[in-house]
This record gives C-alpha cells, sequence and structure tokens, in this order.
C-alpha cells in the first residue's frame, strides 16, 4: 500500500518536472533579430527615413541607463521592412537595436519580479539575459565600422544594477515613428 503512494507521488512529480522543463528552457533561449528584406531597385529606397529614426534612438541611447519603453521595442521589427540600399549597415543598426530592446525587456522583466515572493520567472536569470543581450548589442555595435562612422559620439548605454531601485530615468524614447 505505501508503495502505491510513493509510485503515485514519482509519477506526479515526474509529470510536473515534464511539464515545467520546457518552459524553463525557453526562456534561456536568445532570439534571433528580424531580417531586413532585400532591396527592390523597383521601390524608392527608405535609406534617408530610416537612418532619422534610428539616429533619434542611437543619439537618446547614448551614454544613458537603458530603460526600454514604447517604440523602440517594435522598431527592429518594422524597420525590416524597410527598402534599403545599404542592406549590411542597416541589418547591424536593426540587430544592434533588436539586441537593445530585448535587454531593455528582460530588466524590465526583473524589475517587476524582483520584489515578489512567489513567481515563475526568476529574477535573477532574467537579470542575466539583460546582461547578456546587452552584451551582443554592444559587440554588435563594436563589429560594425560604418555604425561606427556614422555615430562617431556614441557611448554603450549601461543597464542598472541590480541593488537600483526602480527608477523611471534613463533612455525613455516615447516619440512617434513615422511610419
Amino acid at each position: 500500500m505505501n508503495y502505491r503512494v510513493l509510485y503515485t507521488c514519482i509519477c506526479l512529480l515526474g509529470a510536473l518536472f515534464i511539464a515545467a522543463f520546457p518552459a524553463t528552457a525557453i526562456q534561456t533561449n536568445i532570439a534571433s533579430p528580424p531580417i531586413l528584406r532585400n532591396y527592390v531597385a523597383e521601390i524608392p529606397s527608405a535609406d534617408e527615413h530610416f537612418m532619422e529614426q534610428v539616429t533619434e534612438f542611437i543619439e537618446q541611447m547614448s551614454d544613458q541607463t537603458l530603460n526600454v519603453r514604447d517604440d523602440l521595442l517594435f522598431f527592429p521589427l518594422l524597420a525590416s521592412g524597410y527598402n534599403i540600399k545599404d542592406h549590411s549597415t542597416a541589418q547591424k543598426l536593426i540587430d544592434f537595436l533588436f539586441y537593445s530592446a530585448k535587454a531593455g525587456e528582460h530588466y524590465q522583466q526583473y524589475r517587476a519580479n524582483k520584489e515578489r515572493y512567489f513567481t515563475p520567472i526568476n529574477p535573477e536569470e532574467e537579470y542575466l539575459l539583460a546582461e547578456e543581450y546587452r552584451s551582443l548589442a554592444e559587440k554588435t555595435f563594436e563589429a560594425c565600422e560604418s555604425c561606427q562612422e556614422y555615430f562617431p559620439d556614441f557611448v554603450m548605454y549601461t543597464l542598472p544594477s541590480k541593488e537600483d531601485q526602480i527608477s523611471d530615468d534613463g533612455y525613455q524614447f516615447t516619440g512617434k515613428l513615422g511610419f
């Protein structure tokens, strides 16, 4: 009789582990940035408009504490639909902004779950992911020589430390995109 109870408990724990494992594994994967579509000569180029939008984001992020809001979260996806001649530089800038947005998202998730007593999301893992995305953004920007030519005064943003109190200071782009 005790073996039945033990067997049932082990089966329930195994089922719980199997159900919870995929959700945990999915959260640790690094997302890939959207891919810029190929340039089509018959459609007017959007290089100038794209660079105006990117410049606004990058200038406001330079030498700030990252606190991503609103438009930056969607810009990399929207920008991937532009018709751009300078494909290589544009893709690197989309990658940079995508990784920056993901760093901000994970930091916001960390901040939201930091003070909760119970949450299925580990705040420490979220902070580590935010740091990893920030590092990817920095590597992407540094590897792009033409990005550095466009933005020679850019200073990489920082993430707030784990100990920082909740604040809305830092980079906050809330302007409207010109779509």
